[in-house]
Order: C-alpha cells, then sequence, then structure tokens
C-alpha cells in the first residue's frame, strides 16, 4: 500500500481446502486484530466457534451436576464414560497405526 500515491496491491490467493480449514484452526484471536480475517464469513466462523465451545463447556457442567445429584444414573454414566473412552482409544490407535 503506497498512502502517497493513494494505491494498493491486491494479490489474489487461491488456498485448497486443507488449506483454509488450517488458516480457520490456526488464525489468531481477537487480541491480533491486525493478523484477523477480515470477511463476513470468518466473523461468522468465530462467533459459531465460540458458540460451539461454551455450549460443550455448559453441556459438561450441567452434566457433571446432574450426574452428582441423580445417583440412580451413575452406572450408566460410567458404562457410557467406559464406551466412549474406549472408542476414542481405538480411533487414536488407528490414526497411530496408519
Amino acid at each position: 500500500m503506497d498512502l502517497n500515491a493513494r494505491t494498493a496491491t491486491i494479490e489474489h490467493e487461491i488456498r485448497t481446502l486443507g488449506e483454509a480449514l488450517n488458516y480457520l484452526h490456526k488464525m489468531p484471536g481477537p487480541h491480533n486484530v491486525r493478523f484477523r480475517g477480515n470477511w463476513v464469513y470468518m466473523s461468522w466462523w468465530a462467533v459459531t466457534a465460540d458458540a460451539v465451545v461454551y455450549g460443550i463447556l455448559f453441556l459438561t457442567v450441567s452434566g457433571l451436576y446432574l450426574w452428582w445429584k441423580i445417583k440412580g444414573e451413575r452406572a450408566v454414566g460410567w458404562a457410557l464414560l467406559a464406551g466412549g473412552a474406549a472408542s476414542v482409544a481405538m480411533l487414536v490407535g488407528a490414526i497411530v497405526t496408519a
């Protein structure tokens, strides 16, 4: 950008889907405003990502609270927790051995 001449040069980059997803997961947060994307879809992505994180946190905390309060459901909770841990272990094992 040349402020004196009031001109700017714009370069168009074509990115693959993998590169776009990599950028979305590594882009700087709100504390690095000059490096953030300024596209309207980027602001939608940020709001959606924040909503998903806050939703997961709410579901985790409320689930733990209900698990603590409703003693009759603890056995089912332990079974589901063990099943989830086993499925994650199998997925990680498949990724590591691939």
